[in-house]
């Protein structure tokens, strides 16, 4: 039997699947509860997409082995492929019933509440685990840091963790990193460098601490010289050079007027990134913006009073003003800065809206998404402003979020489209913008977010208002005039004044480039590309 096995690992190892499982077959006709058989063979059926026989495998193996949170873990992690992350949850919610002490699974059940939006259960979890006899707790205020300020803005206690987790452990680089992230994102430049630099101190192998350095640095003269000699060590040492390093290089060339080896580096990083990345398909990306076109070309006509909350989306391309824009409007009374808020993707990816197919959403359903955005929004910014949901990606989804907000207000970010160009392809945005390694599929999804734009002007008229990034820095006073009078507010000063405000602000490179770095950071939702490749 074990002969068997050998034989079928060999099998799998060397791409003979079909031998590989006959053997496997064999083994589990006269052994059906041969572990290490039924093992092997779930991996097999996952990569084959044999989605049923997976699953059915994997609660034998449970069955098996009810106690073993390996297993238990790979369940979850099946559930969660398929969207069915209640399942994972509920597995563990069982598994802690008999096993109250298990920090692993506890760990795990938090990390899932996170993924599912249940992030004040998760708070609940991951404060058991710092009251028991974690292993690591540092890793646990990382994720409360990464949960507390990703998702409910509550960025002084986030830091609070963040400074726990370096307390505990002084040379947890993951911490460090981060705390420069969150200081240099709440504006404490000078902080967020001294982070950076004790992660170099510490050890930064692949460089992702001197990228940021470099970042912070304005490459204009003779003393930055340093930095440079230091990335350009880096990559060349490092067999696989890190393309964070590689943008950062090429962004301190540009600035330094060496534009034949600014554009190597970026042309590079953007090589190494396509390898790793989903492929972006033009026709097919095209496809799906015609069926949204075609779907969404009415103008809901019922509004609720219930369900305006005066609700204002900024949305275009990436890289054309939406950052400048929000915090300029934050600086206005009756306005703040929302960020990038991630409601409405997770929405379009939810079975009972059917997107992108534009069925009439059923009213009680509406009515649910509706309450439970509004909820979301008072429960995170309270009810003394307008709260702006600044999301470039949101402006594919305008149609729906117009049949479940039917008041709300649009603002679309314009700007030269070669410059947007320029500025995504020297940015590192990883998988939500596949299309952003290169400048052909930059241009073409211009294009496509250019029609689409054009499309929900004409149906939504005054409530899609158009801002011009060129207007908004050569004259903000009157760009922000015309644009507060179509949202049926007055001109305010401070709007001029947005740069003394302590907002946290997010850009839509952040989330990439400055990543967390432990493996068990807090799992992002889907990429939205992979949604749109799938159903386009």
């Amino acid at each position: 039997m074990d002969d068997k096995i050998k034989r079928a690992t060999e099998c799998l190892t060397n791409g003979e699947t079909a031998r590989g499982r006959r053997l496997l077959e064999q083994v589990l006709s006269t052994d059906p509860a041969n572990v290490r058989a039924l093992w092997l063979l779930s991996g097999l059926q996952e990569a084959r997409g044999d989605v049923d026989d997976w699953f059915a495998t994997l609660k034998k193996l449970r069955d098996l082995l009810p106690d073993e949170l390996a297993v238990l873990d790979e369940q979850a992690r099946a559930f969660a492929k398929v969207k069915r992350l209640p399942d994972s949850l509920m597995a563990y919610r069982e598994f802690l019933q008999k096993n109250p002490g298990s920090s692993s699974a506890r760990y795990n059940y938090a990390h899932y509440l996170v993924r599912s939006g249940d992030f004040r259960e998760a708070i609940v979890q991951y404060e058991m685990l710092l009251g028991g006899d974690v292993e690591k707790p540092e890793e646990v205020h990382l994720n409360l840091s990464n949960l507390l300020s990703e998702h409910l803005n509550e960025y002084q206690r986030s830091k609070d963790h963040l400074e726990k987790a370096l307390k505990l452990n002084p040379k947890y680089t993951a911490a460090w990193f981060n705390l420069g992230n969150l200081n240099e994102q709440m504006g404490e430049l000078l902080e967020a460098r001294k982070c950076f630099e004790r992660v170099t101190e510490i050890g930064d192998e692949e460089g992702g601490a001197l990228a940021r350095i470099a970042d912070l640095t304005r490459f204009d003269g003779d003393d930055e010289a340093e930095i440079l000699l230091a990335m350009e060590k880096k990559l060349h040492l490092n067999e696989n050079p890190n393309p964070d390093l590689m943008f950062s290089l090429g962004r301190a060339y540009e600035q330094k007027g060496k534009h034949k080896e600014s554009l190597y580096m970026y042309e590079s990083a953007n090589s190494i990134d396509r390898h790793f990345l989903p492929p972006y398909n033009q026709e097919s990306m095209a496809a799906f913006i015609d069926k949204i076109q075609k779907e969404y070309s009415d103008n809901p006509s019922s509004v609720s009073a219930d369900l305006d909350l005066g609700q204002v989306f900024i949305c275009g391309n990436f890289r054309s003003g939406s950052t400048l824009l929000e915090q300029m409007l934050a600086g206005h009374s009756n306005f703040s800065a929302g960020g990038e808020r991630g409601y409405f993707r997770k929405i379009a990816r939810d079975s009972r809206v059917k997107f992108p197919t534009a069925e009439a959403l059923d009213q009680d359903l509406r009515l649910e998404l509706a309450d439970q955005y509004n909820r979301e929004t008072l429960n995170l910014f309270g009810q003394e402003a307008r709260v702006t949901d600044k999301r470039p990606d949101n402006l594919i989804l305008i149609g729906l979020i117009k049949q479940v907000l039917p008041a709300a207000k649009f603002i679309i970010t314009q700007r030269d489209r070669l410059d947007v160009a320029w500025s995504i392809f020297t940015t590192r945005f990883g998988p939500e913008l596949p299309y952003a390694t290169s400048m052909e599929n930059i241009l073409h999804f211009i294009g496509l977010q250019e029609k689409i734009a054009e499309h929900w002007s004409n149906i939504y008229e005054a409530d899609v208002t158009f801002v011009s990034y060129e207007d908004l820095v050569d004259d903000p006073k009157k760009e922000l005039t015309r644009l507060l009078k179509a949202l049926g507010e007055e001109w305010e000063e401070g709007c001029l004044n947005f740069r003394e405000l302590k907002n946290f602000v997010t850009t839509a490179s952040s989330a990439q480039v400055r990543r967390p770095l432990n493996s068990k950071s807090l799992g992002r939702s889907q990429p939205y590309h992979e949604y749109m490749n799938e159903k386009a």
